[in-house]
């Protein structure tokens, strides 16, 4: 079995073998305003996660992701593999009811497989309603953040001739 260390150390393997990264909301905590509770369904950092994990399969990265969990991102695994397929035109309503606000946590059964989500539609369908979601913004929820935000950083970068600086932020 081949493999190689990737970013972080993460051992990055071919499509080919198997290795699973459970997907949840918590690892994105705030990408795009998705700080929100696991029960709430939609929330704007779906749709750069869903990105993200597009970018994975059209790349060929050789990560494999847990199939089951897919759906409660608002993805079909259909559409991933083993051919990326082009996304059709966004949708500006939804064909029938919204989707609920809050969704059941999932939990993991049997041999490893998370239960199933029964309240998917399309993609399209779970865009709109994550663009649809109310914008969580932790600076506004949580005001202490902001004394994070005024305290100096040293950052340190790398320029175009290689050489380095560092500063304050």
């Amino acid at each position: 079995m081949s493999k190689r260390r990737g970013l972080l150390g993460a051992i990055v393997v071919r499509a080919s073998q198997m290795i699973s990264i459970p997907l949840n909301n918590d690892s994105i905590l705030d990408v795009g305003g998705g700080a929100v509770k696991n029960e709430i369904r939609n929330n704007l950092a779906r749709i750069s996660l869903r990105w993200m994990i597009r970018e994975c399969f059209r790349l060929d990265t050789g990560i494999l992701f847990h199939r089951d969990t897919f759906k409660m991102i608002g993805l079909e695994h259909t559409t991933l593999w083993p051919v990326v397929k082009d996304r059709p035109a966004p949708v500006t309503s939804f064909a029938g009811d919204p989707p609920p606000l809050t969704r059941p946590l999932m939990t993991m059964g049997v041999n490893g497989t998370f239960d199933d989500v029964n309240d998917f539609t399309t993609e399209e369908e779970e865009d709109l309603a994550d663009i649809l979601s109310p914008i969580n913004d932790m600076m506004k929820i949580s005001k202490a953040w902001w004394i994070l935000e005024c305290i100096p950083q040293k950052i340190r970068f790398q320029k175009d001739d290689d050489s380095w600086v560092q500063k304050l932020s």
